[in-house]
């Protein structure tokens, strides 16, 4: 029988970055030959594109954090950017992934968001593709991976979904109030650490 083997796991900051491939809002997995499904026991995910110094400045940052506490580890989540043609544009991909439930229970993760002034907003806001952020995260390794698992996201740029097309419609009941969003932000407010 295999048992996980963890290491500690130490609190670090992300740099800005762009935000592809996310899976904010409902726990995914991977099927193979099916894609992502959602599943109450898969992964919040999100990659972060990093501009070249920046990514390699954290890269460095990354490793001697490794080194100062004992992290061992042989496979790492990030790769470089390529663009549609296979060639690379000198930017690099990291994979932030965290559990879609908070430990040990099967509530459903809430994952603190703010915003570049450090003040929470609502935890229902959709961080999308083209988004600038930046994350705190813990660094540790599983079974040989070093594994970047995201705690909290702070919005740099929000990129808004497209809603080109949706005019206003005379029926229906449904209409988003910004005071209510106000008092949800206020709701959700949690720790502002960044």
């Amino acid at each position: 029988m295999n048992k996980k083997k963890y290491s500690k796991a130490v609190r670090m900051m992300s740099p800005v970055g762009v935000v592809i491939n996310a899976h904010l809002k409902e726990p995914m997995v991977f099927i193979k030959g099916d894609g992502w499904r959602p599943d109450a026991k898969g992964k919040l995910s999100f990659r972060l594109v990093v501009e070249k110094d920046a990514a390699e400045a954290f890269i460095k940052d990354i490793r001697s954090t490794m080194k100062e506490n004992d992290i061992a580890s042989k496979n790492f989540p990030w790769t470089a950017q390529t663009d549609e043609n296979g060639d690379e544009t000198g930017n690099i991909l990291f994979s932030f992934k965290t559990f879609g439930t908070e430990f040990g229970s099967s509530e459903k993760k809430k994952i603190l968001y703010v915003d570049s002034a450090g003040i929470p907003v609502p935890s229902d806001v959709t961080v999308t593709a083209g988004s600038k952020v930046r994350t705190r995260f813990l660094l540790t390794d599983s079974n040989d991976y070093l594994q970047l698992r995201f705690e909290a996201i702070q919005i740099v740029d929000l990129k808004e979904a497209d809603v080109e097309g949706f005019d206003a419609l005379e029926e229906g009941s449904f209409v988003f109030d910004m005071e209510t969003a106000g008092d949800a932000a206020q709701a959700d407010a949690g720790s502002t650490d960044f």
